[in-house]
């Protein structure tokens, strides 16, 4: 008996670019690298971890009860646990879980016909494929019906046919009146998390395959694995969130050179494309190196504007000034000219004159004394 069973999650990133969940009746329906298994295109279980393993194809059997019905999942002829499997009726899903220590999952449904389906996983170095849906017709009602007694107290008759020897018996007396039904709930607030209202019952809410119980409903989670997200964007949280692009560098003065890099979610983003608009309006596509860098040539005083683009879109904006230093009417520059370009210049020179002031009065206090 199998004890630990490694469940295959993410499908998608074994068939990229393809939708491996779409219906199918044959495996030329499906993408490449995909087969029609259980109605739907899937990947088989691949090797992880340039490990090879063994194929063995499930085998799926459904037997019927009195008072319930056991899907049992083998493989080799030996039970399988954990598997997850589920039964659908009609093509919605009705019951899913996973098998017991014995290989089996129990449910309930009495009549009509089901399909019963189990996942695919590798184990223990093999790699257990999921067989074609199980189509089972269920007849438990009629089956036991011969065996079962008209009634076995008064509640399983018509009124006036009280039961007598399990026979609903006719009877001249007035029917007594059955004591008044107390529901067991007004509304879903009175159920547990996992359970809503119906009919004055507490009823367990159906799961799905990707979501979660909010406010006593099944809520499917926004997507559920990365290849669930558009271009851009990334899994988290069961959400796709879009990615931070940014684009970071200093300006400079006229003449020298601006290193500008491109990142995404903090990472450089190599290879993507920057486009750089100049004072003048005039602009160009270059496209950074494996660094995430290229380097702007700051011919022109003003604003360069640099966009971050993909996929042909802005995603963000950096902006980086170029400074020209003026000159006089001799061609010399002035100290006014510098400053008023180069504040912090402005802020280093205050703070060494503020300095030479307090060295100076500290010395001449020195001497009066």
């Amino acid at each position: 008996m199998l004890t630990s069973v490694k469940i295959l999650q993410n499908y998608s990133q074994f068939c990229s670019g393809h939708n491996c969940t779409t219906a199918c009746t044959s495996s030329s329906d499906c993408p490449n690298g995909c087969s029609c298994v259980s109605g739907n295109c899937q990947v088989p279980v691949p090797p992880s971890d340039g490990e090879s393993c063994s194929h063995v194809t499930m085998a799926v059997n459904v037997t019927t009860a009195c008072d319930n019905n056991t899907l049992t999942v083998t493989g080799s002829g030996t039970p399988l646990s954990g598997v997850y499997v589920w039964v659908t009726k009609s093509g919605s899903t009705k019951y899913s879980g996973n098998t017991d220590s014995s290989g089996q999952f129990k449910f309930t449904e009495l009549d009509g016909t089901v399909d019963a389906y189990s996942k695919s996983f590798k184990s223990e170095g093999k790699c257990y494929d999921a067989p074609d849906k199980k189509t089972v017709t269920l007849n438990t009602t009629s089956q036991y019906t011969t065996s079962k007694p008209e009634c076995t107290d008064d509640s399983d008759c018509p009124a006036n046919y009280p039961c007598t020897n399990n026979k609903c018996v006719k009877t001249t007396q007035p029917p007594t009146e059955p004591p008044p039904v107390t529901p067991d709930c007004s509304d879903s607030s009175s159920c547990s998390s996992d359970e809503y209202c119906s009919g004055g019952s507490c009823v367990a809410v159906q799961s799905g395959t990707c979501g979660s119980i909010i406010n006593h409903t099944w809520t499917n989670y926004e997507c559920c694995f990365d290849g669930d997200c558009a271009s851009g964007y990334e899994f988290k949280s069961n959400k796709c969130i879009e990615k931070e692009y940014n684009p970071a560098g200093q300006g400079g003065l006229v003449g020298g050179n601006s290193t500008i890099t491109a990142y995404i979610d903090s990472q450089i983003y190599p290879n993507t494309e920057l486009r750089v608009t100049q004072p003048d309006g005039s602009s160009e596509v270059i496209t950074t190196d494996s660094n995430g860098q290229i380097t702007l040539s700051l011919a022109l005083a003003g604003n360069y504007t640099i966009d971050l683009m993909a996929n042909g879109t802005v995603k963000n904006s950096l902006i980086i000034p170029a400074i020209s230093i003026a000159s006089d009417e001799t061609g010399r520059l002035t100290l006014f000219d510098v400053l008023a370009q180069q504040s912090w210049l402005l802020l280093i020179l205050l703070a060494v004159a503020l300095f030479l002031a307090y060295r100076y009065f500290v010395s001449r206090k020195g001497k009066n004394k």
